[in-house]
């Protein structure tokens, strides 16, 4: 099952696709820039380039991250991540009230009895992926760039917002572009 072509890690092709997501980000980029010059906007061009490069950075750590979680996991063999619970799921929801009942556990007397709750640093361990070092930078990036915006008086929302939401919207439109059923 190891040697499975759907279960091997496809680095050659994820690399195209990271090359062009980094270049559509910088055409993108690169009108946002030349728009704001002839628009003679600063506080179009300040807040877009602030907002478009952190949540380029968080977007990027979250895919190594994850891809560098998943690559390990299939390296080792192991095929039942997409069964699993989250160890976040599991601090969040220990009763399971809003998911699936599978880790509910008959007893003795014939009543359901729920798994133990699963300890703070269990969950710290078992999610690597969900609190790596660079997803952290990247959000704490993000948060001192706002607050560096606001505290100078900088801050216009409207361009923010939309540079916060350009790099998502490209990331997920040249993924869905990539699935294959």
């Amino acid at each position: 099952m190891a040697d499975d072509p759907k279960y091997r890690y496809r680095g050659y092709e994820s690399g195209k696709r990271d090359l062009k997501i980094v270049n559509t980000l910088l055409f993108v980029d690169g009108i946002i820039v030349i728009l704001t010059y002839l628009f003679d906007s600063w506080s179009w061009f300040i807040n877009s380039q602030v907002s478009i490069l952190s949540s380029s950075l968080v977007i990027s750590a979250t895919i190594y991250s994850y891809r560098k979680s998943i690559k390990m996991m299939i390296e080792v063999g192991y095929r039942g991540y997409m069964h699993d619970r989250d160890a976040i799921d599991k601090i969040e929801d220990p009763h399971s009230l809003y998911g699936d009942r599978s880790d509910e556990v008959e007893s003795s007397d014939g009543k359901p009895k729920r798994a133990d709750r699963l300890s703070t640093r269990d969950a710290i361990k078992h999610s690597k992926a969900s609190l790596s070092l660079y997803r952290l930078g990247a959000y704490a990036i993000l948060i001192i760039g706002f607050l560096l915006l606001n505290g100078s008086g900088e801050l216009d929302i409207l361009p923010y917002m939309l540079g916060l939401a350009i790099p998502p919207y490209i990331v997920a439109r040249i993924l869905s572009l990539h699935i294959r059923y």
